[in-house]
């Protein structure tokens, strides 16, 4: 499910902790930063300024991305408020400097779930699902069969045996299901890269946690 676009904000607040850091506030709002302040400041005992925001296409993805970042300066206010004891331009930076890595990891993972949603990847992964299923059945089966009849060298070559059968089974139902499906998902991947604004060289290869563009 692709998340809500909006802002990820940064808010300098009055408070500070012991040594004088500033606590600083990291919030997401589909509104204006401005707009979301001026709600948390209204009636509050201490006003806040905004530092800075980014944009993204999934803003709640990303604040809890900053908080899970920060966590080491959590602190919990009055009223179960959370705060972080932090340099608000570091955090800033910090989001800056995240947001395009976090925005292609986002696109790219949403374009990988329209992929194996789709026909052509479903019929594929049906065909390699139903040859290994062949070969484990044909394997274990066979292998239990020699046990009982006690011709255990018979049990290296089950292997062999099961995966003949299994490939002959995936062959032939790639042979009648598969027809030019690799130029389909070949297509389909060229049309997710264009949807979601990626680098034509990045494959569908699954997830991307942890993906750095290669600019």
């Amino acid at each position: 499910m692709t998340g809500q676009a909006g802002y990820v904000y940064v808010l300098l607040t009055g408070y500070t902790d012991k040594t004088g850091v500033p606590l600083v506030k990291i919030g997401c709002t589909s509104r204006t930063p401005d707009h979301r302040n001026r709600e948390i400041s209204r009636g509050g005992p201490v006003g806040t300024t905004v530092v800075g925001a980014v944009t993204t296409r999934n803003m709640v993805a990303l604040e809890r991305k900053a908080h899970q970042a920060f966590l080491r300066v959590r602190f919990i206010g009055d009223g179960g408020t959370e705060y972080f004891v932090a340099n608000p331009d570091e955090v800033l930076a910090w989001l800056r400097a995240e947001t395009p890595r976090f925005e292609i990891e986002s696109a790219r993972n949403s374009a990988w779930r329209e992929y194996v949603e789709s026909p052509p990847w479903k019929a594929k992964s049906g065909v390699w699902l139903t040859g290994f299923t062949t070969f484990m059945v044909f394997w274990g089966g066979g292998s239990f069969w020699l046990l009982g009849q006690h011709v255990l060298w018979m049990l290296l070559v089950m292997p062999v045996i099961a995966g003949v059968v299994g490939l002959g089974v995936w062959f032939c139902l790639k042979s009648l299901f598969l027809y030019n499906v690799e130029a389909e998902l070949k297509a389909m991947r060229s049309t997710l890269e264009e949807k979601y604004n990626l680098p034509p060289d990045i494959l569908l290869s699954g997830p991307t946690a942890g993906y750095k563009h290669r600019g």
